[in-house]
């Protein structure tokens, strides 16, 4: 509903202007914001819904996005602990266990990656 597209792009938005003031307790939102916006954005211009099939309880393509990205992110991070040019990543409250230079839970962050990347691409597409 347009309602809720509004609230999700109001506390998406106010969160990501926070982001500087508050950067430990907002970190999340850097993978959760951008799709939240896109998807809220689409629903308030009235366009189709980016992942129609949650209507019906279909949660397959989400896992499925979601799963491809994680496998992704595991090895671009093998890739960046032998790098000779590589980032270290250090993460609030959960800076522990470290898979590469990332941190376990760190890892979490790319769900929300591949539904970001799919609702971009669904937005890029040309519709005919």
């Amino acid at each position: 509903p347009k309602r809720a597209a509004w609230i999700a792009l109001a506390v998406a938005a106010a969160g990501l202007s926070l982001i500087r003031v508050f950067p430990d307790a907002l970190f999340p939102l850097v993978w959760l914001a951008p799709v939240t916006l896109l998807m809220a954005f689409r629903a308030i211009a009235g366009g189709p819904a980016f992942f129609p099939e949650l209507q019906h309880g279909d949660w397959r393509r989400v896992f499925r996005l979601a799963l491809a990205a994680l496998i992704c992110g595991v090895g671009w991070e093998t890739w960046n602990g032998h790098s000779l040019a590589k980032w270290v990543f250090e993460i609030p409250y959960v800076h522990r266990f470290q898979l590469c230079e990332m941190p376990l839970l760190g890892y979490a962050g790319y769900l929300p990656f591949g539904l970001a990347c799919a609702v971009v691409a669904d937005s890029l597409r040309k519709k005919h």
